[in-house]
This record gives C-alpha cells, sequence and structure tokens, in this order.
C-alpha cells in the first residue's frame, strides 16, 4: 500500500509539473521552449596546448554586444584552408576541440568557436544569435585570405548549413561545408526529443510550434555553389539517420553523403573517416594550384579498408 501510494504521489506530481510547464510555454511563448535546446558549460577543463597544438586566444564581436571567445589552431604544414568549427549544443570548445583539432597536421588552421552563452562568451544562448555568431566568426576567418571550410557537428552541423547558403546569398561563398548529424529541422527534432518520454509527450505539441526560420533543410536548397558533405551515423539515437535522408532530399543534386556507425558525432575518431573527409576536401588543393573550378571528390564507401568503428582514437594519430 505503501509504495502504491508513493508511486500515485510520484505520478500526481509529474502530471501536475507537465500541466504547469505547458501553461508556462503557452504564456511565455516557444521562445521558453528553444530555451531547452542549450546546455551550455562555462568551465574550459583544457585548452590546445594541453595536447601540443600551437593556437592564440580570439575575441569576436558579434551581435547584441555579445564577445565570442575562440581559439585558432594552427596548421603543422603548408595551409590549405581554414576551417571554421561549429560544435553541438552543449558543454564547449574544450570537450568538442578534438573533433577538428586533427585537421592542423593535415595543412588547415581551425577556428573553433564557443557561441554567446557558452565557455567564456558572453550573453545567452538563442538560435538567432548562434547565427549571427558563426557569421562573425566567418568573417573574422575571411581576413587572412585563405580558402574557408565550414565543418559543424550536430546543432553546428545545422547552423553550418544556414551560414553556407547565408554566404552564398551575400556573393562570398565558402569552398565547402561538411555537416555531421545535422538535424534537419528544430520543431521536428524538438517533437522527437520530446515524444521519447510520457512525461514530455504532451510537450511535443508545443515543439511543434517552434520558430523553423532556421531549419537547414530549408536552407540546404538554397547552396548551389558549395560543395556538401553530409555525415550520419545509423546508429544515431540523438538524432536520426532520417534527418540526413531529408537534407540530401532536399539539397542539390550535387550532395554527398556518408554513412557510418557508432554514436552521436562520433564519427572523427575513426582514422577511415578522417580518410574520406581529406579526400572529400583534396579537391581545394587542386583548385588552387590549377586555379581553376575543381569538383570535390565523390565519396565511395565501399571501399573502406574496414567498416566505420569508433574505439578511441586521439586526435593526433595517423588517419
Amino acid at each position: 500500500m505503501f509504495i502504491f501510494k508513493q508511486t500515485k504521489r510520484k505520478a500526481v506530481s509529474l502530471c501536475a509539473l507537465t500541466r504547469i510547464t505547458l501553461l508556462c510555454l503557452a504564456l511565455t511563448g516557444c521562445k521558453s521552449l528553444e530555451q531547452f535546446l542549450f546546455y551550455p558549460q562555462q568551465q574550459l577543463i583544457a585548452t590546445p596546448a594541453d595536447f601540443g597544438f600551437r593556437y592564440d586566444t580570439v575575441n569576436i564581436p558579434s551581435t547584441d554586444n555579445v564577445m565570442l571567445h575562440c581559439w585558432y589552431l594552427h596548421a603543422e604544414k603548408p595551409q590549405i584552408a581554414n576551417v571554421l568549427f561549429l560544435h553541438g549544443n552543449a558543454e564547449n570548445i574544450s570537450t568538442h576541440m578534438h573533433s577538428a583539432a586533427w585537421l592542423v597536421k593535415h595543412g588547415y588552421g581551425v577556428l573553433v568557436l564557443d557561441y554567446r552563452g557558452f565557455g567564456e562568451s558572453t550573453g545567452h544562448p538563442d538560435l538567432n544569435g548562434l547565427h549571427n555568431d558563426a557569421l562573425a566568426a566567418l568573417e573574422w576567418l575571411r581576413q587572412k585570405h585563405a580558402p574557408i571550410v565550414i565543418f559543424g557537428q550536430s546543432m553546428g552541423a545545422s547552423v553550418g548549413l544556414v551560414v553556407a547558403a547565408t554566404a552564398e546569398q551575400q556573393a562570398s561563398p565558402v569552398q565547402a561545408v561538411i555537416a555531421e548529424a545535422a538535424p534537419a529541422s528544430w520543431p521536428q527534432i524538438a517533437a522527437e526529443a520530446m515524444s521519447r518520454s510520457v512525461i514530455t509527450w504532451p510537450l511535443k505539441w508545443v515543439a511543434m510550434r517552434l520558430d523553423d526560420t532556421f531549419d537547414a533543410d530549408q536552407h540546404i536548397q538554397e547552396i548551389h555553389h558549395t560543395p556538401i558533405l553530409l555525415v550520419h551515423s545509423e546508429d544515431d539515437h540523438t538524432i536520426g539517420p532520417h534527418h540526413m535522408e531529408q537534407l540530401q532530399a532536399s539539397g542539390p543534386a550535387s550532395t554527398q553523403t556518408l554513412k557510418v556507425r557508432g554514436p552521436h558525432i562520433a564519427a572523427m575518431r575513426d582514422g577511415h573517416v578522417r580518410a574520406h573527409i581529406l579526400s572529400f576536401l583534396s579537391f581545394i588543393t587542386e583548385a588552387e594550384v590549377s586555379n581553376q573550378n575543381i569538383s570535390p571528390m565523390p565519396i565511395d564507401s565501399t571501399k573502406l579498408k574496414k567498416p566505420c568503428t569508433f574505439d578511441q582514437i586521439s586526435c593526433r594519430d595517423q588517419e
């Protein structure tokens, strides 16, 4: 009887909490729900120097008087291009930098950006602000007068696709965009997340009312001149692989895809996936040398020496 009463009391409390949450969201609008997309961490747990990388700390002004804290990792070989790395919706650059830092030994400088409210960047995160932050970082990179590649993961992959579309609209396209585990739509991914629990299930109807202004599947179709590579794991339970299929269907016919295996945003741990990334980007070097418009090399995943697995590989290991 005691257990029954406790269980019933908990169920009533959870129902009440859900109703209160729904009421608050109804009164304050979907902007409140947008805040649940972000899980920033202010404390930095490491710096690139801890792993032997040569880097500069960069502070970039963005809109709303926000100052963005970034790291620029210098290429260890003659420079091919710069990479703007956009991480996901949690933690900060100190926990995500390894996903892109491996590129420095292949001739790529890497700008690792913390959005507003993440790490040591000022302000508070929101979707509009995040895209302004990425555009500000892109403008900073343009001052280095080298080809630019946008590489984003999860939330950052969606932001990267929208920013690449914006760059084309401004007649200054980037050289390539790589999007790993990109959500196709914010209302859709929010609704899917709410549907995973009986407690939050009623919120999925509110989630579907999120602003879709920055949905990647709406903007990828505006990218006509920038090569696109979509990377997604068939085992991703955070953002399902159907999001890549939606983006591919919405994007230009030239959009390339790479299906991998393993958990969410873990593909860069695999040396063979890295090799495919470098193969995709090899057109940049050829284009610079010949001064011609050369398309990226198509990726053939059937030529993998072994299936993509995700044992932990140091960011400085050879591919």
